[in-house]
Formats: C-alpha cells, structure tokens, sequence
C-alpha cells in the first residue's frame, strides 16, 4: 500500500498497522514501553508508506510534540478523553507522546527541544504534587483533574460537588429518598468535594436527619458484590445508587442481573462523567463531556504554546476553569417501585 496523493500521517500508521495513533506516537519517540514486535510493525509501515518524521522537513511542515502525562495506565474512563486529545492536536500538527508520570518525566522530555507542552490528566490526582516540577522547566502545562483545591498550575476541574449534588436531585425529583454513593477511594482527588455535594443535597431535598448511605471505593476484587451485599442487608431502602466511577456503575449493573433483579426496575444507578460511547449512553450519568473537556484542554494549551508571553500575563495561568456539570438522562435511571415510594413517604412526614 503506498499513498502518493497525500501527505501520509500517522493516523495512515495506525490504520495500517492497526494499532491506535497513541502507539505509533511512542514508536516515533523511541519510548520504551513498546513491544518489539509492535515496533517492528509500526516501523515496517513506516517504511513502506514513505513516512516523513521530523528529520527532514521544513520547518512549516514539522510535527510538534506534546506530552500527555498519565498516572494510572488502567483507567479505562480517561481512553475517550485521551483519544478526542490526541485527534484533535493531530488537525494541529501536533503528535501527542502518551508517557506515565514520574518526577523525571518532565525534565527528560523537556531537554529533548521537541515537546512543545504538557498535558497532565491525574482525574484522581496522584500527579498533583509533581506538577511543580513541571512548571520549573517553563513550557506550557494545563493540568486535568477533579480537585479544585490545587491550582498551581492552570486546571480543568471536572466538579464532583456538583457532580453528586445533580445525581442525587435527579434521583429525588424520580421519588427515590434512600439513595447511596459509591464514592472515589478515600484520599484521593475529588472524593471530599463528592461527599460534600451528597451531603448538601441529602439536606436539602431529605431534610438533615436523613440516613446517609456512603461507601469508598477500594482495589479489592470483591468490593461491588461486597458494597452492593451491604446494602442489601443493612440499607434495604436504598433504590438508587450514585457512583464515581462508570466501571463500578457497569460492575453494580452485572451484580444486580446475577442476582436476578435489574436497573432501572429494582436499583436506579447514575454515574459521573459523560461518555459519547454508545453503550455509555445507556446510563444515566452527570458531569462534563469527555469530548469537551478535551476541547477545553487542547484550546488552552495551544493557546499557550503559541502565545508564549500569556503564561506569564494570563490571569487565568494559576487558577482554574471549573466545568459546569450537565446531566444526561440514560436508561438506568426510573422512579423507585410503588412499595418503596409509599414507606419513604410516610417515613418523611415522621421525619
């Protein structure tokens, strides 16, 4: 296969290799978390397709590189995120270097005079207390995160406040009035900021005295079945659970169907973050697009690389853009069986 009416790009490696544009990305870069057969794969393509790297080009026609940094290579809610990033500093000329987090990272690419910035996505912010680092070697840098505590650095904060506040008046406004969170682990970015919306809205909408049902996520293989066993046992009341975590909402859904029961028709489930995935869809989720915030996060940091002055004159560089929490209705979601919404009737008037 040869393209001679066009200028051959990396999506052309990927789509010929198939392999996603993240991996030919590390190939070119010479990283070393790349399989030898796969770099073999990518670099035969290379060759075959008359690639043009870096070396050897004008300047006007030169692939710029920016890094993405990651803490947590399984966590399967940011590959959307990441995938609409790397598309779209593709349409920009840019070639994205996936990279996991480390204090050396920054320092490393940074003396390579081919990263032009960074993009830092910590949604649980473990790369929080490195960034720092980053900002010490004076290229552009916007952070992804959930935690509007930190903001060293310019932030685009996905805002679990409000992320577990909507669930929860979303679940209310359906007739539900036991509604439990499955939270983020303890610790981490954006667990206090969820609990606190849950909280607030559970006060509002139930009244103070109002049972809390919260549980925090753990690694443990057992942790749904467990979770969703509790409440069964001790919290039988509840019929809707917010959860966190998308892969822990899927994970709630199989238990439930093992167990002969369904969602929306015995559990209600919402979950935070948007997902244009179709599958997705089906649930019933709060928070922002992963397409918009990599729009977001693509736009700033552009801005940034080609207007360098405005990292020191943006008021904007060390605070935050906070994104606004949208709700999108699924099918996971429905008013809670008939039984259910009499006892939580009677039990509010007592309340």
């Amino acid at each position: 296969m040869e393209l001679r009416h066009k200028k051959v790009t990396i999506v052309d490696i990927a789509k010929d290799c198939g392999v996603s544009t993240a991996t030919v990305s590390r190939v070119l870069a010479n990283a070393a978390n790349v399989k030898d057969a796969t770099r073999q794969l990518v670099e035969g393509s290379i060759k075959r397709l008359n690639y043009r790297n870096i070396q050897g080009l004008s300047k006007d026609e030169q692939y710029r590189f920016l890094a993405i940094i990651i803490d947590n290579p399984n966590d399967n809610c940011c590959n959307e995120m990441i995938t609409q990033i790397i598309n779209l500093l593709q349409k920009k000329n840019f070639l994205s270097l996936i990279c996991f987090s480390s204090h050396d990272v920054y320092k490393y690419l940074s003396a390579s005079q081919r990263v032009a910035g960074f993009l830092s996505i910590s949604m649980l912010g473990a790369n929080a207390e490195i960034l720092e680092s980053a900002k010490e070697e004076g290229l552009p840098l916007v952070a992804i995160h959930r935690c509007p505590r930190f903001s060293s650095v310019h932030s685009i904060v996905t805002d679990d406040y409000f992320n577990a506040y909507l669930a929860y008046e979303h679940l209310f406004c359906l007739g539900h009035r036991h509604i439990a969170l499955i939270n983020h682990p303890k610790g981490l970015a954006g667990t206090y900021e969820a609990t606190l919306g849950y909280t607030a809205a559970k006060e509002e909408f139930c009244g103070a005295g109002a049972p809390e049902y919260i549980y925090y996520h753990s690694s443990a293989s057992t942790f749904t079945s467990d979770v969703l066993n509790e409440i069964q046992n001790c919290a039988p009341l509840v019929s809707a659970i917010i959860c966190a975590n998308e892969r822990v909402a899927w994970e709630i859904n199989d238990c439930l169907n093992e167990a002969g029961l369904s969602v929306p028709k015995d559990m209600s489930l919402v979950s935070f973050n948007i997902s244009s995935q179709l599958r997705s869809r089906r649930l019933t989720s709060v928070g922002a697009a992963y397409d918009k915030i990599a729009e977001i996060a693509v736009d700033t940091i552009l801005r940034f690389i080609e207007n360098p002055t405005s990292i020191q004159t943006d008021n904007q560089v060390s605070s935050m853009t906070i994104l606004k929490s949208d709700l999108s209705v699924g099918f996971s979601t429905a008013p809670p069986k008939k039984q259910l919404c009499r006892l939580a009737a009677g039990e509010a008037k007592t309340t």
